[in-house]
């Protein structure tokens, strides 16, 4: 789910490190929900799995360069997104006489959209903007939202006061009427405001948490004094209510399935996690602390085994693949391989949870593998392997992130930091680090 709340205009804090490794470690010894509808860092298609720009940083201004290390954008943008695609979303500073600097605050600066090339698609001048969906981009001028297509051109008017990303044709925004969901003409099909869903005589209103997945958008309604005070549900693309608010939490629906969260424990408080079907049945019932969502017909779960709780697998009959044995352990197979840990052994199974590759005892983490290669620490530093278990080149560094579209971002002990290929070789190299304000 996804509040509406929006960025401030300001340029905010952000390293070269923060963006490329947002999502270096899909692990987690327990995942907190976040409210972007769907699970972090989840195996999904996202712009930036396709051809692209690298990020950099020098100072505290941020460029980019291709695939072959050449500067294509020299590091002069206040700020970039993380979505990293065909078009991606940059902030360029505002003139500022050096009187009115103000030295520690991040200064204010315009978003645009540049293209692979570096050159501007949507021109800098925008409060704000968010990425490309479905042909659309959400962009901010004096406070109001709207949308512009790849050239630039205002398809729907800043005229709201927030708008969400298009999923499935449709986009949440919400002007002073209320929410809504409209098309890529700006037409309402779904005036949520006018929505209600009614229980014992009541009629309350409904709060769209958008976006449209699998046909469906998650929708929440407020109860005053009591608990919970909140429940999820889900409606259609009719704005019918199809799947009544019964979850205190929920997911976006992935492959036919959603995540969702209900009060447990003989009215403790608790919280246990389950799996719903599109038509509101349990998939896997909500028995387990913690689930991720169904991956190649596979689903992460905790349990607790006498004081500590660990990590298995179970399938979409609910039935255990995997036993919980593993302190940390992946969410998803990646290439087949799921690095996990028992006590201090570190190691890669398969579905089966059979061992495919041990590491070594001072290994401190490892990470999934890409472009069938994996990024390994240990106490002399970060190196990476391959799927046999052997070095996939010679190298070690002070911090590594994994492979993305034959590149990865590292620092290297000696100091500076830039981006390898995945024979090793140094293909961007800088020596100067990255100060965020």
């Amino acid at each position: 789910m996804s509040e509406l709340g929006q960025r401030p205009p300001s340029v905010a804090k952000r390293t070269l490190a923060t963006i490329l490794l947002l999502a270096v470690s899909a692990c987690a010894t327990s995942a907190a929900p976040g409210r972007d509808g769907a699970d972090a860092g989840a195996p999904t298609a996202t712009p930036s799995d396709g051809p692209g720009l690298y990020p950099i940083c020098v100072g505290a201004r941020f460029g980019f360069i291709d695939r072959s290390g050449k500067v294509v954008v020299h590091p002069t943008l206040g700020m970039i997104d993380e979505t990293i695609g065909e078009l991606t979303v940059v902030w360029v500073l505002d003139p500022v006489p050096p009187e009115k600097e103000q030295p520690g605050l991040p200064p204010s600066a315009h978003a645009g959209l540049i293209d692979t090339r570096g050159r501007f698609a949507v021109k800098p001048i925008y409060e704000d903007a968010r990425t490309f969906s479905e042909g659309l981009a959400a962009v901010m001028r004096d406070g109001k939202w709207g949308f512009v297509d790849s050239k630039g051109t205002v398809r729907v008017p800043c005229r709201n006061e927030s708008a969400q990303s298009f999923s499935e044709g449709l986009a949440l925004v919400e002007d002073e009427t209320g929410q809504k969901f409209i098309d890529t003409s700006g037409r309402t099909v779904i005036d949520v405001a006018r929505l209600r869903w009614r229980r014992k005589g009541q009629e309350l209103p409904v709060i769209a948490d958008g976006p449209f997945v699998d046909g469906l958008a998650a929708f929440r309604v407020i109860f005053h004094g009591e608990y919970p005070d909140t429940l999820v549900g889900f409606m259609d693309r009719q704005g019918t209510i199809v799947i009544e608010p019964a979850f205190t939490y929920s997911y976006a629906f992935q492959r036919g399935y959603a995540k969702v969260q209900v009060l447990c424990g003989g009215g403790t408080g608790g919280r246990c996690e389950g799996i719903i079907r599109k038509d509101g049945s349990w998939a896997i019932p909500p028995a387990y602390e913690f689930l991720a969502g169904v991956y190649d017909g596979l689903v992460a779960f905790t349990a607790p085994v006498g004081k500590r709780h660990l990590h298995g697998f179970l399938d979409e009959r609910n039935e255990v693949v995997v036993p919980p044995r593993y302190e940390h352990s992946c969410l998803w197979f990646r290439e087949g391989l799921c690095q996990t840990k028992i006590g201090k052994h570190w190691a890669y199974v398969d579905r089966s949870g059979a061992e495919q590759i041990v590491l070594p005892p001072d290994t401190e983490y490892a990470d999934e593998f890409s472009d069938g290669i994996a990024q390994v620490r240990t106490k002399a530093g970060d190196h990476y392997i391959r799927r046999d278990g052997s070095r996939a080149f010679e190298g070690t560094f002070k911090d590594a992130s994994r492979f993305r579209r034959g590149l990865a971002y590292v620092q290297f002990l000696e100091g500076g930091e830039g981006y390898i290929d995945p024979q090793g070789r140094i293909v961007y190299r800088q020596a100067e680090p990255c100060k965020p304000w």
